[in-house]
């Protein structure tokens, strides 16, 4: 299997509402699609082989390699998913393995519907349509035959017990929605009915829930006590998706294709047998391995990963050209508000200031992405036109060290100590503090190395911590 092409921006198209069916085709970008990677919240953003051997963006019109010989020839081998040993395939858990995690890859657990970032249209999931009969009430209808793993029936009632879980238990990922659901109930044994609080009102959030809630099946879950269902480890998932666990250690998460999967009428055969998930403790492990093509499809950050085609290797990314990916979310800086001096608004924002993103985006991100703005949307495809650039520039902030300085100095009246950080009035240190991400996390620990150098460069004592 060695038929990965690059050769638009859109991945091929999900299965529609109408209920038509995609062609099962068997490339990678097909796949992707179909397991809701593309579609449920997480694009593979960095690089693509076909099974070790597959053709890059610029090889076009060149005949295809051959794939590995024998079973890994049927094998997917993915990467940067999971970052440790799996210790549960929990979607409750606050830490769930690969692929049970929230806008994971839909391999195990399904949603009802399913979000294209491309575009940001929902498509067909577990359920056919998504019906909107008034504003107060939607309706999804299942599609015929939706079954779990071991061939029990999926029904309306295991999609009602897995939101009611999230109603009364308060601390799982979804329990927010209920804040504008009155009621979600099966109409009938293939239709779930979901009802519209009127106070307050937001079917955007409700609609984000249909998207994001894996479903579970209720002859499982309902046997655990509720006190335990964060804890619950859930090694053997029974779930409705395409794949079933086969084997999982420190070393690897190995899935097996499920040949009894009900969506194979509906949104296609994968086109693996396999899935394998080898577990790299840096970003540098995971980089060899795609580079050398014993990695076919990997979602970790590579700097600079045109160099690797220019060397002739078999890798080639989500687009042809710079930004060679596609922007899917906004990594934040988070701020602990319990710590004195950072629990004052104007103190961050002379940070903010300070902070040399153009640095960041082309230093840290390989010119990925341009420079972050002061805004929580994506300023590029289907989010833009959410994007306000006026909001920005009258409420926001840029790169500018001379404005961190001025509101350090004269909005917040500090003074440089001896070792040349500020020191509030009250005699507060804009210092001593820590910024920590994983270690091996290269694009991320090369951004906070950035973030403290900029902080230091305007008085400002940050240190950078970088844990297993």
């Amino acid at each position: 299997m060695n038929d990965l092409q690059h050769d638009s921006l859109s991945p091929a198209p999900p299965t529609a509402f109408d209920g038509s069916a995609i062609n099962p085709a068997t490339s990678r970008r097909r796949f992707l699609s179909l397991t809701g990677l593309a579609l449920g919240g997480a694009i593979i953003g960095v690089g693509a082989t076909g099974c070790g051997t597959a053709q890059t963006g610029r090889d076009e019109g060149k005949p295809g390699s051959q794939g590995r010989p024998g079973p890994a020839g049927d094998t997917l081998f993915v990467a940067g998913f999971q970052w440790g040993p799996p210790t549960n395939f929990n979607p409750f858990s606050p830490n769930p393995a690969w692929p049970t995690g929230g806008g994971q890859m839909q391999l195990i657990y399904e949603t009802l519907v399913r979000f294209n970032m491309l575009d940001g249209s929902l498509s067909a999931g577990l359920g056919k349509e998504l019906n909107e009969t008034d504003p107060k009430n939607m309706v999804v209808p299942l599609h015929d035959g939706t079954k779990w793993a071991d061939g029990s029936d999926l029904t309306a009632d295991d999609v009602v017990f897995t939101f009611e879980l999230g109603k009364t238990n308060d601390g799982l990922y979804f329990s927010n929605v209920w804040q504008y659901l009155e009621s979600v109930t099966a109409t009938d044994p293939r239709t779930v009915t979901f009802a519209l609080k009127d106070k307050p009102f937001n079917p955007g959030l409700v609609k984000n829930a249909l998207a994001t809630v894996l479903i579970l099946p209720k002859a499982v879950w309902s046997a655990i006590d509720s006190s335990k269902l964060v804890a619950e480890t859930n090694l053997k998932p029974i779930g409705s998706g395409p794949f079933k666990i086969d084997k999982s250690d420190q070393t690897q998460i190995a899935m097996a294709r499920n040949d009894d999967y009900w969506g194979k009428t509906v949104h296609g055969t994968p086109p693996m047998k396999a899935l394998n998930h080898p577990i790299f403790k840096t970003n540098n492990d995971g980089d060899l391995k795609l580079e050398s093509g014993e990695i076919d499809a990997s979602q970790q950050f590579t700097p600079q990963i045109w160099k690797m085609w220019e060397k002739g290797k078999p890798v080639s990314t989500w687009m042809k050209k710079k930004p060679y990916h596609v922007p899917g979310n906004i990594p934040l800086l988070i701020f602990n508000l319990k710590v004195k001096g950072l629990d004052n608004a104007k103190v961050r924002k002379a940070i903010a200031y300070a902070i040399d993103t153009p640095n960041i985006a082309t230093t840290a991100m390989s010119d990925y992405s341009e420079p972050a703005k002061a805004s929580l949307i994506v300023p590029t495809g289907y989010e833009s036109k959410y994007f306000d650039q006026a909001a920005v520039d009258a409420d926001g902030w840029t790169y500018n060290k001379e404005k961190a300085v001025e509101i350090l100095e004269k909005e917040l009246k500090a003074k440089k100590g001896g070792d040349g950080i500020y020191v509030l009035p009250d005699g507060t240190k804009l210092g001593g503090w820590t910024l920590i991400t994983p270690t091996g996390w290269s694009d991320w620990n090369t951004a906070c190395e950035i973030v403290a150098k900029s902080a230091k460069a305007v008085g400002i004592g940050i240190k950078t911590e970088f844990p297993q």
